[in-house]
């Protein structure tokens, strides 16, 4: 398959999962005991979208890992699904997160489709992964200073678990794309991921 084949599955998946994701977020729901069950929908998406990166190669990887990808796909089964659910419940976890990572996710892919447009994919797998990118760190906890780590460790990853997640890095710019939204059609021309946000406050 074509890399750019490749592209608009992960796009199609990436918007759809986004989609399911702003509608059944654990913590925009009243909680139940069945709030960790979550749509197996979403982890078929997961597991399309897991794959499609896999297929661009390591490049696209090691740029959309940088982004936060596995933090918005941590799952791609019911079991690891519930888990991250629930984690999202007990420490009451804002999808703003969410939403930041999905957005440049979403540009990034725009980037690849720009230099396929171009003929120019090739350069896409010499640019340096911090090139244009946010990396996920915004999102993560630093450990307390008073922790007795070994200096020589290297820092943990966050593996696409929520339990490093700092809330509302984002918030505010997230906050403002929803009222630019209301009030204007200025986000009209942009992905399905960007102008869905304005869900996230109704």
């Amino acid at each position: 398959m074509q890399r750019i084949d490749v592209l608009k599955k992960l796009k199609l998946a990436h918007d759809e999962y986004f989609k399911l994701l702003l509608s059944t977020y654990p913590t925009k729901q009243p909680i139940t005991e069945h709030s960790g069950f979550g749509d197996p929908r979403a982890c078929e998406l997961a597991t399309e979208a897991q794959a499609c990166l896999i297929a661009l190669g390591s490049s696209a990887q090691n740029r959309m890992i940088r982004l936060g990808f596995d933090l918005l796909y941590p799952y791609n089964n019911i079991v690891d699904q519930y888990n991250w659910r629930s984690k999202i419940i007990a420490d009451n976890i804002s999808f703003t997160t969410f939403a930041s990572i999905a957005i440049r996710i979403d540009s990034e892919i725009d980037i690849i489709e720009k230099l396929i447009s171009m003929e120019q994919s090739e350069n896409y797998d010499t640019i340096p992964e911090s090139l244009f990118t946010q990396s996920k760190s915004r999102y993560t906890r630093t450990p307390s200073p008073d922790l007795d780590l070994d200096i020589n460790r290297p820092p943990p990853s966050s593996d696409g678990s929520p339990d490093l997640i700092k809330e509302d890095a984002d918030a505010e710019a997230i906050n403002q794309i929803r009222k630019l939204e209301q009030k204007s059609n200025i986000l009209s021309n942009l992905a399905t991921v960007a102008t869905s946000i304005k869900t996230l406050f109704l």
